[in-house]
């Protein structure tokens, strides 16, 4: 499932509108309506917030799931090298971390798709 459709899933089964979950999350209505269709992806503190709010995980929210990943070592390993690669452009260790999850997250979006 992407997540795109979870989104609307989680959104729905609680019976909310789009209106409601953007006032919640301090965004407009429209990002909800592009994020549901697939056709923007919010940024990493969003789906945080996202998660927080619907209760569940980031990783359950972007639909990782460690088991079914191939070649975890080497993605970790590749996370790292881009870390060490921006660490001399003066980034706090959050900003690295919100990187790395980023990362992640864009690659969940490839596997959903494959």
């Amino acid at each position: 499932m992407s997540f795109a459709e979870r989104l609307y899933m989680l959104r729905t089964g609680k019976g909310i509108s789009q209106k409601e979950l953007a006032d919640t999350l301090g965004v407009a209505q429209s990002s909800i309506n592009y994020w549901e269709k697939g056709q923007r992806d919010p940024s990493i503190s969003i789906v945080e917030k996202i998660a927080d709010y619907f209760g569940i995980s980031v990783d359950e929210m972007i639909g990782w799931n460690p088991r079914k990943t191939v070649g975890q070592n080497l993605a970790t390993m590749k996370i790292q090298t881009l870390a060490a690669h921006l660490e001399g452009d003066e980034f706090t260790e959050e900003e690295l971390e919100e990187i790395r999850k980023f990362a992640e997250f864009i690659k969940s979006k490839r596997k959903d798709n494959d």
